[in-house]
């Protein structure tokens, strides 16, 4: 009884923390106070976690819940912060999502009915046709791609083929080697994501939605109701959104910082290159 007391009064103390944010930030005298203030309760929450205090899923949910509305919170109040601050507030946050659950390399909640990764014909993009337990899983890089002087990253959805991915790129959607892309050296900040509690059936739908769009064209300007042109994150966007889970803003445009940081994605693989 007396640790179930303690650990109710942490959570309560830590709650409360997150909860201050809101009204503090909005006090601050700068966007660094306040960028400061959320590195602090960020590291409060880690500190928390890992105080040895266990957590029921419920709990840990709320606190990543609670860790990225005061993100989203910032994001708001801050709409011109730097991109490469943007960057570090966001890495920190799936960092502390991945201690949340616990997350182990390449291990995710989710339940596939065949984890064979043997290689199969490229040409079989129909659903049920490949084996790779990577599929529909999102590969995010925040370093991959700029548009003028905004380096806004690249993403791509895993394919049922193992080592394969369907994306956006400057020559339309593709479905292709995840090496042609993301083997080029300067990529090297590589994570996958998969979509908190979306099962199976999800991951496969979000998959075909995009490779639907196959032999489409690129445009980085087309609007984000426009169902016949695609970038990266638009395209990742609308085929988890087809498959009825939201892993980035409710309104257009979006880039693959905010499929980071939209709460829905959980961080588990810093991707190795030989993957590819």
């Amino acid at each position: 009884m007396k640790n179930k007391m303690i650990k109710m009064s942490a959570i309560a103390v830590i709650s409360i923390s997150l909860f201050n944010f809101g009204t503090n930030a909005s006090l601050a005298k700068s966007e660094g106070d306040s960028f400061e203030q959320l590195v602090q309760k960020l590291e409060e929450t880690k500190n928390y976690i890992q105080s040895g205090i266990e957590l029921s899923i419920n709990e840990r949910d709320q606190l990543s819940i609670e860790n990225y509305n005061m993100l989203h919170d910032y994001l708001e109040e801050n709409p011109n912060i730097d991109h490469e601050k943007k960057i570090s507030i966001v890495d920190q946050v799936n960092d502390l999502d991945v201690i949340i659950y616990d997350s182990q390399l390449e291990n995710k909640s989710i339940s596939y009915t065949n984890n064979d990764d043997t290689a199969i014909s490229p040409f079989a993009l129909e659903i049920g046709g490949g084996t790779s337990r990577y599929k529909g899983d999102i590969l995010i890089s925040n370093v991959a791609k700029s548009y003028d002087v905004i380096r806004h990253g690249h993403t791509a959805l895993m394919s049922t083929i193992p080592n394969y991915v369907v994306e956006a790129v400057r020559s339309g959607v593709v479905h292709n080697p995840a090496s042609v892309y993301w083997g080029q050296s300067h990529i090297n900040d590589e994570e996958l994501y998969y979509v908190k509690d979306a099962p199976d059936s999800a991951y496969l739908a979000a998959y075909q939605f995009a490779v639907d769009q196959v032999g489409e064209p690129y445009n980085v300007k087309t609007g984000f109701d426009n169902n016949d042109e695609w970038y990266c994150s638009k395209l990742v966007y609308k085929a988890w959104q087809s498959a009825g889970y939201r892993v980035g803003p409710k309104m257009g445009p979006v880039l693959p910082i905010d499929i980071a940081a939209s709460g829905n994605t959980i961080k588990y693989s810093n991707v190795p290159k030989n993957m590819f």
